[in-house]
């Protein structure tokens, strides 16, 4: 994923549950220094019996973030957790200036 320096990145997950009951699903996102967290939704997220359930959300990427960055993302549910489960790289871009011919 691309964004530019005070830009505003999207993702999500997508967590199967692939037990026979409903479950109640915890994310924590693991951010690069500097960054915020603007939102997750919804949190926590309850998944019913072997379906599979998305959490969103949106990160404030600072000014000074330029380069490739890595987000990871806790995962739990009940008294599990899975530390860095999945992960994410985004790469912050200066804009490109529009070529003027």
């Amino acid at each position: 994923t691309q964004v530019e320096p005070g830009g505003t990145v999207r993702g999500s997950l997508v967590i199967m549950n692939h037990s026979p009951r409903a479950q109640e699903f915890r994310v924590e996102l693991n951010l690069p220094p500097g960054w915020t967290r603007e939102s997750l939704e919804p949190a926590p997220l309850s998944i019913p019996p072997r379906q599979e359930g998305v959490a969103s959300f949106a990160l404030a990427v600072p000014e000074a973030a330029v380069g490739l960055h890595v987000v990871t993302a806790d995962l739990g549910w009940g008294d599990r957790e899975l530390r860095e489960w999945t992960e994410m790289m985004v790469e912050v871009v200066a804009a490109v200036p529009e070529r003027k011919d």
